[in-house]
């Protein structure tokens, strides 16, 4: 049997509600108030936010060194190709090689770091948000994580994950126009 708050999950209280919702109480009409249990759920993804922005911008240099590996190499062939060989040596060659590896292998490790940090950071705030009201998410916490990796539905389900966690926005005023207070996202 659904949960008799959210619908989404089963119920597995007296009540008729899921573990999640158990935790809820009702506050204005139609609207949720976290309980101090549910308060217990909610952490910080400051922190993850920002360690994420950090890793971007790593990987945005070991982009570049990249590049400048790859053009210096090109470089090398290319005065090479126009001797015959003779003006580039053997080590230089090897150098170069060499570097360009590593680049390779920097770039692929600040992505994945960046990567992990980036999913728990998105979880984490889909956990938070489900806090606030549960009834506002088509999908479960899981799928933060998981719609990255479905073929062909990862071009769409990261997008419903992450529409979600705007319900836990306040609520705009009756009338009038939508402060900038009341987006949680810039253009929302």
């Amino acid at each position: 049997m659904p949960c008799s708050l959210c619908g989404t999950r089963p119920a597995g209280t007296a009540d008729g509600r899921c573990t999640v919702c158990a935790g809820f109480r009702r506050a204005a009409p139609g609207g949720l108030m976290p309980t101090p249990a549910g308060l217990n759920h909610l952490r910080s993804p400051v922190g993850l936010g920002r360690a994420a922005a950090v890793l971007l911008g790593s990987v945005a240099v070991a982009d570049a060194l990249s590049i400048a590996a790859g053009v210096h190499s090109r470089l090398l062939i290319r005065d090479g190709m126009a001797d015959g060989f003779r003006s580039v040596s053997d080590a230089e060659l090897d150098r170069a090689d060499t570097l360009y590896g590593a680049a390779g292998t920097l770039q692929l490790l600040t992505l994945l770091a960046t990567a992990v940090v980036f999913l728990v950071w998105l979880r984490r705030i889909r956990l938070n948000a489900e806090v606030f009201d549960p009834r506002a998410h088509t999908l479960r916490p899981g799928w933060a994580i998981g719609a990255w990796f479905v073929p062909i539905g990862n071009l769409w389900l990261p997008h419903r994950v992450v529409r979600g966690p705007r319900a836990s926005c306040p609520a705009p005023p009756a009338a009038g126009p939508r402060p900038r207070a009341y987006c949680c996202t810039p253009g929302g």
